[in-house]
Formats: structure tokens, C-alpha cells, sequence
């Protein structure tokens, strides 16, 4: 574990489950025998909650359960109880639309797009029809009920400001790019839904063709660059990855 194992989740963004999450947004080989001690850690320490019918189990947080899955099937832990249990509870929340008491119960699209992160994992010839109709529940929500762009998804306060900017990394939040690398993953980029944000990512490449953004949660967790590394250079390797489609 990292930090203390009486809490995987504090502090943000150091602890255990953004430690793991935030290795599997660098691209660290899952295979590494560490990175999966980690995963199986994760996977034992959770389900010690389950047992005490802790919080963690209501209904909501999907953006956890989205990164957890996320970091547990790159792993290759699909057939894991634990982790077939925790699709089936994904699911569930993105066909509720994401409503937790942490977004006033109203759908939410970063719960929703997390979900479809955890999802995006599973070959679509192994998807369940549970899955998929969860995968085209999600889609829907995210690209045809709502605008991408304009960020209309309900809310009560104000949409938060780093949706239209371009951050690496993000933990549970979202902006338009991470819903377009989703997107990419699950195929749905040539929906009409995708196309004015497709071209505002084109628009926001600088005149030497690379993309500048920022790391808003950089202080806040581990040291992830290399010397010669920058966030535009992340930043520049996912948009490319959108637009090469």
C-alpha cells in the first residue's frame, strides 16, 4: 500500500487507489509484479469494507468504481469475483445516470464517463448485453442528451472550471479530452455528437502543432515527470492519440 493502509483513498491524491490509478494513466506495464501487488492489495482491501456494509457500497460513486475498474482489468483481473461484481455494480450506476449525494443526487457525467473508463477495458465481443447497454447508455448521455462542449449536464452550483481546459493528470474529475480518449476507446468518436468537440481539440493545437495545458492536481500527488518530461507533452500524446481517428 501506499501511505498507511488505514486509508486507501486519504490522501488525495497519494494514497492507494490514486497511486494505482495514476501508474495505469502513465502506462506502467500491469504486469510489473508490484504495480499487480498494488492491484491485488486494492481488490482485498476494498472487500474488507463490503463485509461491514461500509459507505463505499451505496448507491453512487462511480467515478471510484470506474477507476478502480479501470486499474484492475489493465491488470487482467476480468475474471476475479471481486472485480465481476463491481462491472455488474458500474452498470448499474451509469444506467442510473450517476446520481450520487456528492452531486446532489443528479446525473453525473463525471461518474458516468469514469464508468465507461472502467468499461472501455472489456473487448466488446466479451461485453455481457448488461455491459453494452450500459456502454450505450453512457454514450448517449454524454454525447446526444447533452452537449459535450457547452457542458449542460445538470448541476447545481457552477460547471466546474476544468472541464474545457486541458489537464494532466485528472483523478475523478473530466474534461472534454478525457471523454474524447473514452470515446476513442469505445469506438464512438464518429458520432455527431463528437464532431465540434473533435474540431475544438484541432483548434487548440499551438502553431508548432503541440498541445499547452495544465496539471491542476500536480502538488497534490506523486512526482510523475521525467527530467526531460512535460504535462504538453502528455497532453500533445492524448490529443493526437483523438485526432489520429
Amino acid at each position: 500500500f501506499w501511505i498507511a493502509d488505514r486509508s486507501f483513498y486519504s490522501p488525495k491524491y497519494r494514497s492507494s487507489h490514486w497511486s494505482m490509478l495514476l501508474l495505469t494513466e502513465l502506462a506502467v506495464d500491469p504486469q510489473h509484479p508490484k504495480v499487480r501487488l498494488g492491484a491485488k492489495y486494492m481488490r482485498e482491501r476494498v472487500f474488507r469494507l463490503r463485509r461491514n456494509e461500509n459507505w463505499l457500497f451505496k448507491d453512487g460513486l462511480g467515478c471510484f468504481w470506474g477507476n478502480w475498474l479501470r486499474y484492475q482489468l489493465s491488470g487482467g483481473n476480468f475474471s476475479d469475483h471481486w472485480v465481476q461484481e463491481i462491472i455488474q455494480r458500474t452498470c448499474d450506476d451509469i444506467l442510473r445516470q450517476g446520481r450520487c449525494l456528492y452531486n446532489e443526487e443528479l446525473p453525473c457525467a463525471w461518474g458516468i464517463v469514469r464508468g465507461l473508463f472502467g468499461l472501455a477495458l472489456i473487448p466488446k465481443n466479451q461485453r455481457s448485453q448488461t455491459v453494452q447497454d450500459a456502454v450505450d447508455a453512457g454514450i448517449h448521455f454524454l454525447l446526444e442528451e447533452f452537449s459535450l462542449l457547452q457542458a449542460d449536464y445538470p448541476y447545481v452550483q457552477k460547471i466546474h472550471p476544468t472541464w474545457a481546459k486541458l489537464s494532466f493528470p485528472l483523478f475523478y474529475q473530466a474534461d472534454v479530452l478525457f471523454v474524447l480518449l473514452v470515446m476513442r476507446e469505445l469506438g464512438a468518436l464518429d458520432r455527431p455528437g463528437a464532431q465540434k468537440p473533435l474540431q475544438w481539440l484541432k483548434e487548440k493545437a499551438e502553431i508548432n502543432g503541440r498541445w499547452r495545458g495544465g496539471s491542476p492536481y500536480r502538488r497534490r500527488t506523486w512526482p510523475f515527470l521525467a527530467s526531460d518530461d512535460t504535462v504538453n507533452h502528455w497532453l500533445t500524446l492524448h490529443a493526437l492519440q483523438v485526432l489520429a481517428d
